[in-house]
Parts: structure tokens; C-alpha cells; sequence
């Protein structure tokens, strides 16, 4: 038998995976393209002050936490049971491709001591300021959102949160969330409570085919005046479904 008809019979199917092979390399090649520009997004460790326009978000505790276990979702206030309360103040950066991008975890921090040691200290925030903002936000949020957050505002620690206190009172919660707390609700009415979809992003989480309120957040300059968002949140409600704005009858984890 010659070598032309040995090669002739040589089975198709090497042929067929090496082009599986290439197009699966392909694939893997473009998920961790896309993995490291959504990564690149977040940045650790850099000099805090520097960045574009404030983030203020407001979580609706009795769907929050439901989510995975979280201190302080034991013992949430009457405020937190029936209000929107401050979940953070982010310093974000301004994206091209209009998502969120934010600095964490920032160096130099006039609320630090050092680089180093930067956790939320009671004595430095003050016992008026503080027992403000217990009532709002349990106190485990307080200090994770301190170190990730507040440490890139170029605030200090007390400085960070008597901010959060003032447009917590600027940013009350609307009657029509108020008054239907354990209701079903459109897209449109929660949108047009906060002045229109343009200038809130919305959050849900999805559950057994129901969508439930979990987060408002609102956008604004380095001065602290509101502005449109800029950015669309990838777990933004779906606004052909009604929103449950949940009770606070029990935190046990669902999500």
C-alpha cells in the first residue's frame, strides 16, 4: 500500500478537533480579555482625592439583607426597617465605556494614621456623629465601607460621615416607597419618586421569578450637587417587571 493511500484514509476527525482546539483557545483568550478590562475598572491602593463624582448609595435593609449573612442584619433599626439608609459614598472615576470605576482602598488618607492602620475609630468620628449614623447603617457596613470607600475621598473619618448624614437628610426616602413597603410596584413609579431613571440607577435582586428593591443609588459632583448618573448597573431592575419592596419581618438569608 502506498504512503498517498495511507494518508488518504488518515481519519478526519484530527482535523476537526484541532479546529475545535483553536476555536476554544479563541474563546478562552476573549473571556480573559473581557475578565481583565472589567477588572482594570477597580483600582487598589492609589492616592486618595483623586477621582471625578460621587456615588451616594442607599440600600433598602429588609431586602439587603436577605442576601448572604452580614453583621449588624440581626439588629436593624425601626429607621432601617422603613427607610432608605445609607449604604456608602463611593468616589468614583469617570469611564469612557460608561461603567463603574472607582479607586479602593486608597493611600494617604487624611483618616488614616498610616497606609497601614485604617480602621474606623469611634473616638475620632465622635460619639454625636456616631450614634447618628448606627441608627442608619449597621456598624460592620460603617467600617467596611470606611476602608474601601471613605478612604478615597480625601475626607477624614469623621469628615466622611457627617457627608453621609447630610445627604442622607438631603435624600429622604419618597412617600410612595413609604407607603408601599410589602407591595408590588412599576419600574416607573420607584423612577419617577427619585426624578427619573436618568438620574437614579435602581437595583434588584431576582428570586423564585420575583424582583425586590435592594438599592438606590444616586449621583453627584465633588461639591455634592445631584447629577444624571453615568452609568447604567449591570443589576439595574427590569422595568417590564414589578418591584416587591419587601417587609422586615425576617433576615433570613434568600438570595
Amino acid at each position: 500500500m502506498s504512503i498517498a493511500t495511507i494518508k488518504s484514509r488518515e481519519p478526519k476527525n484530527n482535523k476537526f478537533l484541532y479546529i475545535l482546539f483553536l476555536l476554544l483557545s479563541g474563546a478562552l483568550i476573549l473571556v480573559l480579555h473581557n475578565f481583565s478590562i472589567a477588572q482594570s475598572n477597580i483600582t487598589k491602593n492609589a492616592e486618595s482625592g483623586k477621582f471625578d463624582y460621587y456615588v451616594f448609595a442607599q440600600a433598602w435593609y429588609p431586602t439587603f439583607c436577605k442576601g448572604r449573612p452580614k453583621g449588624g442584619c440581626d439588629d436593624l433599626s425601626n429607621y432601617m426597617k422603613t427607610d432608605l439608609a445609607p449604604h456608602g459614598l463611593w468616589p468614583n472615576l469617570e469611564s469612557k465605556n460608561h461603567t463603574t470605576s472607582y479607586n479602593t482602598s486608597c493611600v494617604k488618607s487624611p483618616g488614616c494614621r498610616d497606609d497601614y492602620t485604617c480602621t474606623m475609630d469611634a473616638e475620632t468620628i465622635g460619639p454625636e456623629v456616631l450614634a447618628k449614623i448606627q441608627n442608619m447603617m449597621p456598624t460592620s457596613l460603617m467600617n467596611h465601607e470606611w476602608k474601601k470607600h471613605g478612604t478615597c475621598t480625601g475626607l477624614n473619618q469623621k469628615e466622611y460621615f457627617e457627608t453621609i448624614l447630610t445627604l442622607q437628610n438631603s435624600h429622604a426616602t419618597p412617600d410612595f416607597i413609604k407607603y408601599n413597603i410589602g407591595e408590588y410596584v412599576t419600574f416607573n413609579n420607584i423612577a419617577q419618586a427619585f426624578g427619573g431613571e436618568k438620574m437614579v440607577n435602581i437595583i434588584c435582586k431576582r428570586k423564585n421569578k420575583k424582583q425586590y428593591l435592594v438599592e438606590v443609588h444616586h449621583f453627584l459632583d465633588k461639591n455634592l450637587t445631584t447629577i444624571e448618573k453615568k452609568y447604567n448597573a449591570t443589576n439595574n431592575c427590569k422595568k417590564n417587571e414589578e418591584i416587591y419592596i419587601a417587609t422586615a419581618e425576617s433576615h433570613k438569608p434568600i438570595f
